[in-house]
């Protein structure tokens, strides 16, 4: 088994706009299994990130993204 997992991630709106925080890298310092643990959030440019998968990384949901439904109000 390797390390603890690769995480990144990006904040959207709604509508699909990326917000002010762009691309984060997450790492963890120590991983059980199904259980990464102690989180950093680094800030990664589009470029190590395009390095780090190897491809074009697209900046926003996608072709065809249908968002889910709003929450139902609680009763």
């Amino acid at each position: 088994m390797g390390g603890p997992p690769v995480w990144v991630q990006r904040h959207l709106a709604s509508d699909g706009a990326a917000l002010q925080t762009g691309f984060q890298l997450v790492r963890f310092a120590e991983a059980e299994p199904y259980q990464p643990r102690t989180p950093r959030w680094l800030p990664i440019t589009v470029g190590q990130l395009e390095e780090l998968v190897g491809a074009r990384v697209d900046q926003d949901r996608g072709t065809g993204y249908v968002p889910r439904p709003d929450e139902p109000e609680p009763q």
